[in-house]
């Protein structure tokens, strides 16, 4: 699955314009996210699809606790606490991040 959506997000990034102008991609993407043909587009274009190698990356899934997904689970969290709605933090989120299979896809 990785592997397969790393494969559209480099065909996206690549030629984005051919992408959004196909009737037939436009037509699933419209479907998969429920919404209307005519906004995919423009909708897609606001996304922007890191790499595998650039998820591995401290900057997203790798360095533990001083990972980048690591750091916004916890000021999530924090902001949640803050809000009154979760009552207890983690000591460490980063044990729910991982890079482990964005790597092994990279083999």
């Amino acid at each position: 699955m990785i592997k397969a959506a790393a494969k559209a997000d480099r065909e996206y990034t690549a030629n984005a314009k051919a992408f959004t102008s196909d009737p037939a991609k436009v037509a699933a993407v419209a479907k998969w996210s429920g919404s209307k043909p005519e906004d995919v587009p423009a909708t897609m274009g606001l996304y922007v699809f890191p790499s595998l190698q650039q998820q591995a990356s401290n900057a997203w899934l790798g360095g533990g606790a001083a990972g980048g997904a690591a750091k916004a689970l916890t000021e999530t969290a924090k902001f949640l606490k803050e809000q009154g709605r979760v009552q207890d933090l983690a000591k460490d989120y980063s044990t729910s991040v991982t890079a482990d299979y964005v790597n092994k896809a990279m083999k």
